[in-house]
């Protein structure tokens, strides 16, 4: 048992490394609050990073692996948990992650209302399709529908 909870623990931060180099995740750099909370479940976040070469893909990469991995709280917004809540739920996600992240992988898909304020200072609007991404993960059994808990 201890065998497992081990791995369990050592693939989780493997999978939390291996992710952020990959996306450029500047934790001491990157600033990401929370802005808005839409009716359609988008929440539109707002991302500052003053490294040099930091696009609007790195961005938009961040945001998604901000509301997977760590959520978000803001007093506009809230706290807004973590889409990946438990151990197991990031492993499973482990599974997807390459084709996920992939420069034409699905996380493209719940981006929407993009706007960049200024590109010289690396400061972006990005709204995430917060409700979809969610669905999108219980639909591959990355992680537990709502409703399965009661």
């Amino acid at each position: 048992m201890n065998t497992k909870l081990f791995y369990s623990f050592f693939i989780f931060l493997l999978t939390t490394s291996c992710v952020s180099n990959k996306i450029n995740f500047h934790k001491k750099d990157i600033q990401i609050k929370c802005v808005e909370i839409k009716t359609q479940g988008y929440i539109n976040l707002e991302i500052h990073n003053n490294h040099k070469k930091y696009s609007f893909l790195d961005a938009s990469k961040n945001a998604i692996y901000k509301i997977l991995h760590s959520g978000v709280s803001s007093e506009v917004c809230k706290t807004q948990p973590p889409l990946l809540e438990s151990v197991e739920e990031k492993e499973n996600f482990t599974r997807i992650k390459k084709s996920f992240f992939s420069n034409k992988g699905v996380w493209l898909n719940f981006i929407q209302n993009n706007k960049t304020d200024n590109e010289n200072q690396n400061i972006y609007h990005i709204s995430i399709a917060k409700d979809n991404l969610r669905i999108y993960l219980e639909e591959k059994n990355i992680i537990k529908k709502i409703h399965d808990g009661y």
